[in-house]
């Protein structure tokens, strides 16, 4: 993204979001991208937001990916409605870069980032190898996707997890 999400021109677009029940989810973190901008990826700018529109869920895609992993964790469990996504974080790293994950299960959404990592199959069994109890993997893999979403949550069966 080349904007601070935090920038008032987006309040009318947050608010129609809020009203509407609908999460929005940020590019936080570095990027591969030759042309980014990584001064927009600090999550810390959607503090604002956060507090502004309390009814809005806040995605924070890649969870601060590099520099920012502490500001998202610490936006993750101050702010009710910002959870962490965990795409374009290698899976047996993810404890080690992210290791409030463990900890805010029900903060943590499953992501791929597709179609610029590895086969989706490889991610999910990665994920699913982590020393993480089958509750924790089902909110991370389907549970908390599917409540900021309003659908219905498959019921919790691990195995469902190991195939896409």
């Amino acid at each position: 993204q080349w904007f601070y999400p935090n920038d008032a021109i987006l309040y009318k677009l947050y608010a129609a979001a809020e009203e509407r029940g609908m999460p929005v989810m940020f590019h936080t973190g570095s990027s591969i991208f030759p042309t980014s901008r990584i001064k927009y990826g600090d999550p810390i700018f959607l503090d604002d937001v956060a507090v502004d529109f309390p009814r809005l869920n806040i995605v924070l895609a890649h969870s601060g990916r590099g520099p920012w992993y502490e500001h998202a964790v610490s936006l993750a469990r101050t702010r009710p409605n910002v959870f962490l996504e965990i795409s374009g974080i290698p899976p047996h790293r993810l404890l080690e870069y992210v290791p409030a994950v463990a900890h805010i299960p029900e903060k943590t959404i499953f992501g791929s980032d597709w179609p610029t990592v590895p086969p989706l199959k490889q991610i999910v069994e990665g994920v699913s190898g982590l020393k993480l109890s089958d509750g924790a993997l089902d909110k991370i893999f389907w549970g908390n996707a599917a409540r900021l979403l309003g659908l219905q949550a498959p019921a919790g069966d691990r195995k469902k997890t190991s195939s896409p």
